[in-house]
């Protein structure tokens, strides 16, 4: 009978021992796993390796390689070699700047030829871009709200001139993007919508404004960084578009997927592996919202329909 009451008594002894562990252990993993998941040392890209999906054998195939050298925290070069083409681009970048070593004026050339000039506000955020050359001119006018370092409304302006004749104009494009852009009690992004209004017209047709198709919204984590895009079409199929599978250590993102979300007829919707980028990085600390801007630019590129993510 001692026996049995020593073996029910270690029993409910290592139970209680269990559930200790159990309820005291768990936190801190939960509170280690989101230090583990935030960035704390932002800093500027060495370079950025990027994989595509080959559908064939769903393996990842390198795609291209993208380098960054800088100068005041700034690139003055990008240089991009695309594996299969076997090709490298070139883009340089002369600034000025203002007495608080934040940008002035941009102008940046791809493989030799001057492309965009840029102005920046005294935040050191672009108020315009212009790229002008015989056969295209385009404008990009930004407007900020309260100062912040993200814009809320974009104006552009394209003109395309005919080819045998540069003074005459062929086409007309206008558009006008509207964000409305949410961010969280630390300043970093939480959620961007973006709708607008678009014009396209040559010499033969009356200018007409239209409203965008749909609005392009895309959520963000606590770091800032794109987690989920989705639209809703007048007309069309809405719903999702991408998801983002972010891998952070050492209080930095080293590697991104990008997800597509696949709609077969007949068959079953799902994410699909779309690209992979690998980040590494120098030694030159920039602040969280630059930094996140870098990344999503990397992931979801400067110039797409949901937003434009401008970090230099």
């Amino acid at each position: 009978m001692k026996k049995q009451m020593k073996s029910m008594i270690a029993a409910m002894l290592a139970v209680l021992t269990l559930l200790s562990c159990t309820a005291f252990c768990v936190t801190p993993i939960a509170a280690d796993t989101k230090a583990a998941q935030t960035v704390t040392r932002p800093a500027l890209l060495k370079s950025v390796t990027a994989y595509r999906t080959d559908y064939q054998t769903k393996k990842w195939v390198k795609d291209s390689k993208t380098s960054f050298k800088y100068k005041n925290a700034y690139p003055v070069l990008i240089q991009t070699y695309e594996y299969e083409a076997q090709a490298t681009t070139k883009s340089t970048f002369q600034y000025t700047f203002y007495k608080n070593n934040l940008p002035k004026t941009r102008k940046e050339y791809k493989d030799g030829a001057l492309e965009w000039i840029v102005q920046y506000n005294k935040n050191g955020a672009i108020e315009r871009m212009d790229l002008r050359n015989e056969q295209v001119k385009k404008e990009r006018i930004f407007q900020y709200a309260d100062g912040a370092p993200y814009f809320t409304a974009v104006l552009h302006n394209n003109i395309f001139y005919n080819i045998d004749q540069p003074k005459v104009v062929d086409f007309t494009m206008e558009e006008i993007d509207s964000i409305a852009v949410k961010t969280r009690k630390n300043g970093l992004l939480e959620k961007t919508t973006n709708c607008g209004l678009y014009a396209n017209w040559n010499a033969d047709e009356e200018k007409e404004w239209q409203m965008f198709n749909g609005t392009y919204t895309v959520n963000y984590d606590e770091n800032g960084i794109a987690h989920d895009t989705y639209a809703v079409f007048r007309s069309g199929p809405s719903g999702k578009a991408l998801c983002f599978k972010v891998k952070i250590e050492n209080g930095r993102v080293i590697q991104a997927i990008r997800k597509t979300w696949i709609q077969p007829e007949g068959g079953k919707a799902h994410w699909e592996n779309e690209e992979k980028f690998v980040f590494q990085y120098t030694d030159t600390a920039i602040d969280n919202a630059r930094y996140s801007l870098m990344i999503n630019h990397c992931m979801i590129t400067s110039d797409s329909s949901y937003y434009m993510y401008n970090w230099y």
